[in-house]
């Protein structure tokens, strides 16, 4: 398959030798190619330049259906470099790619964590399947993914009690972040055991009048997080919430 970009550093570097070519080559051979490949993705991600998007993207291509049981290193380098340029046209390409299925099980939860911190559009069959997977690390990548999939309600409340801390974390916070008060009993316990930035704005986003309770005394008796608390509660209209700002606003 050839670079349908034409860049010529990438093709010295070998990025777009057939896998088969590749895997028949000795093992010496396929380490240089696996490791100019990383070279040039760890170049260009440091470089932050948006010009190696399609090379990034041609890389990742190059091998999909490979690593069914071990992600490919090229792509989760690809994916790491995408990460760094950031931008629209690298949120763009790696919703595509995840939208071709381009990546493998093993490196699944790694490309939607990368799509959460772009805010890459992921299709929601995309984002459903993985609230599924076997992988607690991808099952949380897709409650992050999920924020802003209103239809995918029902699968993050069944998360909520997943034997995963972390993943039943990620999903009170997604549905929270979506306004589902279902949510603020987890977020709650949260806020009292383990207050976080994230969990903080999705409780504000489904705040009743016990969760707004809760905002204002963390703000008033937590120093370190009385920003957060307080941007929660500005972003409340309700008397409640106007009251407990009142309240902060000579120590804010």
């Amino acid at each position: 398959m050839s670079n349908p970009y034409g860049n010529q550093p990438s093709r010295q570097l070998g990025l777009f030798d057939a896998p088969s070519e590749r895997a028949d080559s000795p093992a010496p051979a396929r380490e240089s190619a696996i490791g100019a490949s990383l070279a040039f993705c760890a170049q260009v991600g440091a470089d932050g330049s948006a010009s190696a998007i399609p090379d990034l993207v041609a890389l990742c291509e190059r091998l999909t259906g490979w690593g069914t049981r071990r992600a490919p290193p090229e792509q989760r380098a690809a994916l790491d470099a995408l990460a760094r340029i950031g931008g629209a046209e690298a949120a763009t390409a790696v919703g595509r790619m995840l939208e071709h299925g381009v990546f493998g099980p093993p490196i699944m939860g790694h490309a939607l964590d990368v799509a959460w911190r772009l805010r890459a559009p992921v299709p929601a069959k995309r984002v459903r399947d993985s609230l599924h997977a076997a992988d607690p690390d991808e099952r949380v990548a897709a409650c992050r993914c999920a924020r802003t999939t209103h239809r995918l309600g029902a699968e993050l409340r069944k998360l909520l009690t997943d034997p995963f801390p972390e993943v039943a974390r990620a999903a009170a916070c997604a549905l929270g972040a979506m306004g589902d008060g279902s949510a603020r009993p987890a977020l709650l316990a949260l806020l009292e055991h383990a207050p976080a930035a994230d969990m903080i704005a999705a409780l504000g986003a489904c705040a009743d009048e016990t969760a707004t309770v809760a905002l204002g005394r963390l703000a008033l008796h937590v120093p370190a997080w009385r920003d957060d608390a307080t941007a929660a509660l500005e972003s409340l209209d309700t008397p409640l919430a106007e009251q407990w700002i009142e309240r902060l606003r000579p120590i804010v």
